[in-house]
């Protein structure tokens, strides 16, 4: 299941937001790409028609042409990573916006220890449904759906969670396209946490999770491990869970600012109820492997990430 807004920024036009992606393309910087939208060549398209006419561009085969076609052909086979690669940061909400179906937002929980944090709740927000996956119960579950997944979506995951994950599970993931947030927001002009920046875009969390912040899970975690009572892991989740939804209204948000529409309705109601432990839409999940189809499955993926590495 899409959510609504994500229906409305598919409804917009198959990678209609990329057309407008410039910053990356050979030569191009901001003053040239202002003087070139003034003269009405502010996409692809358009500069593919008139770079005749246009002082600077008027050669048969420059370096940005090939870049657009490399681009456009990335687009039309999905391959969300080179899109990742190629593009600018600050236009990496383009590739959010073309393919909100692909996205999956992620984030994780972790202990208090400093020099060896434990993994202790990972949450996927993924077509409209929140996945919870948490320590010492279904934690591994985490990669059978990471299998399904093609874009990962954080906020600071580059320096966090995706390390923190990797070292985790002994597993590269640099096979997955990754757009981090903290920077799409950053080249909007946009600085602070998550939580700030979802202040500034006026998105309020439910009443028993605000105020509630990465000390305090640590908190929550620490405490039911000494006393087991559910409600404290409860909301740990509901916490974590929080933050992936936060993340695609974020991103909503983005796209709107930048591309000057209004933003869409938001809404809470996906997250697990305050006093809910069990994941939810377990049954959306893939199949479980067993322990032996597991480790083979490990073992490929290092393989295939040996072979990209090789491959640049």
């Amino acid at each position: 299941m899409i959510t609504g807004a994500a229906h409305a920024l598919a409804a917009a036009g198959p990678r209609r937001h990329l057309e407008g992606a410039l910053r990356h393309l050979p030569g191009f910087g901001p003053k040239k790409i202002a003087a070139l939208q003034e003269q009405g060549a502010g996409d692809w398209s358009q500069l593919l028609e008139m770079h005749q006419q246009l002082p600077g561009l008027a050669c048969d085969k420059p370096a940005w042409a090939t870049a657009i076609q490399r681009d456009r052909d990335a687009a039309a086979r999905g391959d969300l990573r080179a899109l990742v690669a190629s593009l600018h940061r600050a236009d990496h909400w383009r590739i959010l916006a073309d393919f909100p179906d692909q996205a999956a937002y992620v984030d994780i929980e972790t202990s208090g220890d400093q020099a060896h944090p434990e993994i202790t709740v990972v949450a996927v927000n993924y077509r409209g449904r929140v996945f919870t996956f948490t320590a010492e119960r279904d934690l591994h579950r985490f990669l059978d759906l990471l299998d399904t997944l093609s874009l990962l979506v954080t906020f600071n995951g580059a320096s966090f969670d995706i390390p923190q994950l990797e070292a985790h599970f002994h597993i590269p993931m640099n096979d997955i396209a990754h757009i981090d947030l903290r920077w799409s927001c950053y080249h909007a002009g946009l600085k602070g946490g998550l939580k700030e920046i979802e202040r500034q875009f006026g998105l309020i969390r439910p009443p028993d999770l605000l105020g509630v912040d990465g000390a305090e899970a640590d908190w929550l975690w620490r405490r039911w491990k000494m006393t087991g009572q559910p409600h404290l892991v409860a909301k740990l989740i509901r916490y974590c869970a929080a933050d992936v939804v936060g993340l695609e209204h974020l991103a909503h948000r983005l796209i709107a600012q930048c591309t000057g529409r209004p933003p869409p309705d938001y809404s809470w109601d996906t997250l697990p109820p305050p006093d809910e432990t069990v994941t939810p839409h377990a049954a959306a999940m893939p199949p479980e492997r067993d322990a032996s189809s597991h480790a083979d499955h490990l073992r490929e993926r290092l393989r295939a990430s040996l072979r990209l590495a090789r491959s640049r």
